[in-house]
């Protein structure tokens, strides 16, 4: 059975070329590349099993975002031989040799989630328009509408019956059967997807709430199993050093994020030759 990597990128092509190599035939690679970007996709291999697409210009926060994975997601589950799903960023690099990956249960869904917060919900209840405004450029913008929404006291409501809404991590490694069932549960009812445009984030709350709310998993373990350090009332976590490279490989994590050029090379180096390291 394969097992497929589904990564959103937009910078660095040696970084992503460096971290596909890193997998071999028996998995498929799903790139979608920020449509504005100016990576030359040409240093990225041309192997079959890597599949690249441009498809939605990707700001940081946008709904654009949610897109692009609900994409990669679709196009890959054309493949049935996929039986498995990591979805990463091109920042990222596994922390386990591949016959690790092989032997995962690949009857569980691993999804980091808990209940949305009273803060976090002014992401969903004002509208947001990083699919306009690139919020790394022109932040400025961005608050100011958010602010004047508060002044003018407008606020976007739920339905009474809206389902509970959950957060987590964008990142996730799932089953086929949960993903189908959130692909056809979006086209089926489409309201809830409808209902995450124009909102800050929404790639960390969709998968969670759908698959929380209606059942879609027979299985799931509260863990992401990646590997990533915050600080306080960071939008984004920090660099993982490699003095950190023995602790994350002991982990029981499966991803580290988020990781420099040269951070990841040094980690692909230790994976792949770990005797030649007298710390590990």
């Amino acid at each position: 059975m394969k097992q497929a990597i589904l990564i959103t990128a937009y910078k660095n092509a040696q970084q992503l070329a460096n971290l596909i190599s890193y997998f071999d035939e028996h998995y498929e690679i799903y790139i979608h590349i920020d449509k504005k970007s100016t990576m030359d996709i040409n240093r990225l291999s041309s192997a079959k099993n890597v599949h690249i697409y441009q498809k939605h210009i990707v700001n940081w926060g946008s709904f654009n975002h949610l897109k692009a994975i609900l994409f990669l997601v679709s196009e890959a589950l054309k493949d049935p031989s996929i039986h498995f799903f990591h979805l990463i960023s091109g920042q990222d690099f596994p922390v386990k040799p591949l016959d690790y990956f092989a032997k995962l249960d690949q009857s569980k869904d691993y999804l980091d989630y808990k209940e949305i917060s009273q803060d976090w919900k002014q992401h969903l209840e004002y509208y947001w328009f990083q699919d306009i405004f690139d919020m790394k450029k022109l932040k400025s913008i961005v608050m100011f509408v958010f602010k004047l929404q508060k002044n003018l006291r407008i606020k976007r409501t739920f339905p009474k019956d809206f389902p509970p809404l959950y957060i987590g991590s964008t990142w996730w490694s799932l089953t086929r059967n949960t993903l189908q069932n959130v692909m056809d549960y979006t086209e089926n009812n489409p309201r809830i997807l409808n209902r995450m445009k124009y909102t800050f984030c929404a790639e960390e709350v969709y998968f969670q709430t759908l698959i929380l709310n209606f059942n879609l998993s027979n299985h799931i373990i509260n863990d992401a199993l990646r590997y990533m350090q915050w600080t306080d009332n960071a939008s984004s976590p920090l660099f993982i050093q490699p003095v950190m490279f023995s602790e994350v490989i002991a982990s029981n994590k499966l991803f580290a994020r988020k990781l420099t050029e040269e951070g990841a090379e040094e980690l692909k180096l230790l994976l792949l030759y770990p005797k030649n390291n007298l710390s590990l």
